[in-house]
């Protein structure tokens, strides 16, 4: 019976993956307008009835690459030794989290999309928000805290979710060419260092105003008159 559960679920996640990844390409390829749910599911050899098993419309599954790593980074939290501070867990987790993915440019492109999509943004957002009510009840579990009073977990949660979030965006934007692991470092450094303001160098100072010249002497009378 386990071994059949077993593959059962195998089956579903495959599924919702070739979902997902249909629904991504057919994005990247007619862009968000021109995708439809009949498309995606035909794509990935299932039924529009089955597609609507794994996914309320179109939008969360475009997202959905980028939203399971939120699903990645509570598995991971919950694997994480009980007696390990919570901000090593953090970072162990977002370390793995974020590792260059394995289709690289396909990543990019889709990120592309989704930041300038509303209903996107709005679909990968309430991922992040699931996933930020799930990992603080994680946290207030291990550190003895009250979800439904205390701001601690929760807090961490949402510096967990931003980070993941903003060193993302920024490693995008930049082609792909920072570490990502040294981003979030750095992330979490200035998060516990309370966010402090960066270093600047100090202005040069203003010259000073040039003194204003003074006014002409009066021409002498002219004495031939």
């Amino acid at each position: 019976m386990t071994e059949e559960m077993g593959l059962r679920e195998r089956k579903k996640a495959a599924t919702r993956d070739a979902l997902s990844r249909a629904a991504a390409r057919l994005a990247l390829e007619h862009g968000v307008e021109g995708v439809t749910v009949d498309a995606i599911a035909a794509s990935a050899g299932v039924s529009a009835r089955t597609f609507h098993n794994y996914f309320p419309g179109k939008e969360e599954a475009i997202v959905a690459p980028l939203t399971d790593a939120a699903r990645a980074l509570l598995a991971g939290l919950a694997g994480r030794p009980a007696d390990e501070p919570v901000w090593e867990s953090v970072r162990a987790v977002l370390h793995e989290v974020v590792a260059p993915p394995e289709r690289f440019e396909e990543t990019v492109a889709l990120m592309r999309i989704v930041k300038t999509d509303p209903a996107l943004v709005a679909s990968q957002l309430c991922g992040l928000g699931e996933m930020q009510r799930d990992a603080a009840a994680l946290i207030a579990a291990r550190t003895g805290a009250d979800p439904a009073r205390d701001l601690y977990p929760h807090l961490v949660a949402g510096v967990m979710g931003l980070t993941m979030r903003v060193v993302v965006n920024l490693w995008v934007d930049g082609g792909g060419r920072a570490d990502l692991r040294e981003l979030v470092d750095c992330a979490l450094g200035q998060f516990r260092a309370g966010l402090p303001a960066p270093a600047r160098s100090a202005p040069e100072p203003l010259a000073p105003p040039a003194a204003p010249e003074p006014p002409a002497a009066p021409a002498a009378p002219d004495a031939s008159g």
